[in-house]
């Protein structure tokens, strides 16, 4: 038995409120938790972390850390590292991925 129009109408226009609300809520939580870093600072001791900026052939400015090696003269590591960290975070998220290197006589860039 169908309902009366009078009462499908409030059902139909909720459910269409809830589905729109949906769609432009995921995305903006998608970008928030996907695509940029947050505020919370993993990163190494700032005081060791030399910030390197550079220009690429293209032109795209390029901006990262350099982090000697704590166990002496940066020219005296074993070697240095480079860690891409992609584009779902930034260095600082990373960090503990890497954060033992410096340690063991890497520079870490």
């Amino acid at each position: 038995m169908a309902l009366p129009v009078n009462k499908r109408v409030p059902k139909i226009l909720f459910i269409l409120f809830v589905v729109a609300f949906c769609v432009y809520l995921v995305p903006r939580v998608a970008i928030n938790f996907f695509y940029y870093p947050d505020d919370k600072i993993y990163g190494p001791d700032p005081w060791s972390a030399e910030s390197v900026e550079f220009t690429a052939k293209d032109g795209t400015r390029l901006q990262g850390w350099f982090i000697p090696s704590s166990t002496g003269p940066a020219d005296n590591a074993i070697a240095t590292i480079i860690h891409a960290h992609g584009n779902a975070g930034n260095m600082s998220a990373h960090w503990p991925l890497v954060s033992w290197l410096p340690e063991r006589n890497f520079n870490v860039f």
